[in-house]
């Protein structure tokens, strides 16, 4: 062939690899076939695009909103104190906690649809209002023998419910999903800060309330409420950054909710949602009412190591799910989580608090991020929303059976002669087990 012609053939082989492929997607190989005189370093293929960082942000904002409504939350720990101040007992406050989650566990199936269909955007803000305004309205209770504080926890439910599953719905959007269990459980770390700072935001606010005066309990209850709703409208300003410029889902046709849970449900991870919301009861609801049995002034001190705890081993482990798979790293969370239950037995001062925090740490570091994670891989990412309002409609039937029955199984043991709380304890660890066998028993996972 002329070496003009060889010149036009090569040209055209050249246009014609540049059109039919994208440059970045040209091989090594075809560029040496379509250019025989180029030099080795000139045609290695190119290097890949850094994926973006899941960490930007739209990240670091919710993760200032997580924290700020979390210690919200946490600083309602001593809502036993609330119920006791009018004169209620652990039984009252089993029912309320526990009727109170009926209205989150009726709402997940809305909530998941509305998150579904509105977008999390419009859900994550009017329940951070809500929260607002329900925990605000606390302070105008006066009896705890009319429906009222069972609406306002109701309702308080409801809002916690719409403001995590949203926000965890949002960020899963953000993510790829190889990584989803590693950045839900590095957004799960604002929760552990919150869990650090409301106790002791509450603390500081109410003290030792053993030998205070009626007055001084009231005062303290109104200014533990205030701060808290001070927080929650904090964290919607920050949720409503966060979130600004998303747009709302595209309309289209949704399948009925109870066909889409029969079709794509998680199994036997439905079991470990209900043992992680007993296991939260135990902190969140009965740990003041225990320490104050014990004659334990304040309670502090679990969260000032529960926190640090959970926060290293959920970074330390936040690539566990991805190298090993998601059902060992639950089955540890299990195991660790029934070993917290019963270390509890070996708390005899203040300083012992350590002891339960530090497995309760492990055990929730290990748990929430692989079972929002396999619950949500489990779904079609159009269903998201209803996946992770699932995963914790697991966890808000654990709340709801364990509270009244934490509540009910120390006044029953009571009133039988039996050591109260070891046999609540024993109780509490008996159902985890449970859980474990289950889900160790189960299909397989989720991958």
């Amino acid at each position: 062939m002329p070496p003009a012609a060889s010149a036009v053939s090569m040209i055209r082989r050249l246009e014609s690899v540049a059109t039919e492929v994208p440059p970045a997607e040209i091989a090594p190989a075809e560029l040496a076939a379509a250019n025989p005189f180029a030099s080795p370093r000139a045609i290695e293929a190119p290097p890949a695009l850094a994926e973006p960082s899941a960490y930007g942000k739209t990240f670091w904002l919710c993760y200032l909103s997580n924290a700020a409504l979390t210690a919200a939350a946490a600083i309602l720990y001593r809502y036993a104190d609330f119920v006791h101040l009018f004169g209620g007992g652990e039984k009252k406050l089993g029912w309320i906690v526990g009727v109170g989650m009926t209205g989150s566990l009726a709402m997940r199936w809305w909530l998941g649809a509305g998150i579904d269909r509105l977008g999390p955007r419009r859900v994550w803000l009017a329940s951070q209002a809500l929260f607002a305004a329900v925990v605000a309205a606390h302070v105008w209770v006066t009896t705890i023998d009319t429906p009222t504080v069972y609406v306002l926890r109701i309702l308080y439910c409801i809002a916690v419910a719409g403001v995590f599953g949203s926000s965890i719905t949002f960020i899963s959007h953000t993510i790829p999903v190889p990584r989803m269990a590693e950045v839900l459980g590095t957004l799960g770390t604002s929760g552990f800060l919150g869990m650090a700072i409301g106790p002791a935001l509450g603390d500081w606010l109410a003290g030792d309330l053993v030998a205070a005066s009626l007055a001084e309990r009231t005062v303290a209850m109104h200014n533990m409420f205030f701060l808290s709703a001070g927080l929650g409208m904090f964290a919607l300003v920050a949720a409503a950054w966060a979130t600004r410029g998303s747009a709302a889902p595209e309309p289209r046709r949704r399948p009925p909710t109870f066909w889409l849970l029969r079709r794509y449900h998680p199994g036997a991870l439905l079991a470990v949602g209900f043992a992680m919301g007993v296991l939260i009861t135990l902190p969140s609801t009965f740990l003041r009412a225990y320490t104050h049995d014990l004659g334990i002034g304040e309670m502090q001190l679990f969260f000032f190591v529960y926190t640090p705890t959970a926060f290293i081993a959920r970074l330390a482990t936040r690539r566990m799910s991805a190298d090993f798979g998601i059902r060992p790293v639950i089955l540890t969370g299990l195991a660790l989580g029934a070993a917290s239950a019963l270390s509890y037995l070996a708390v005899d001062r203040e300083a012992m608090l350590a002891l339960p925090a530090v497995l309760a740490g492990f055990s929730h570091a290990l748990l929430f991020p692989t079972l929002m994670a396999g619950g949500a891989m489990a779904f079609p990412d159009r269903h998201r929303g209803l996946a992770t309002t699932l995963m914790l409609a697991s966890m808000d039937v654990g709340t709801l059976i364990g509270s009244p029955l934490v509540g009910g199984t120390v006044e029953l043991a009571r009133d039988l002669g039996l050591p109260a709380y070891p046999t609540t304890f024993g109780v509490v660890a008996t159902l985890v087990a449970a859980a474990f066998l289950a889900y160790a028993r189960g299909s397989g996972e989720v991958s």
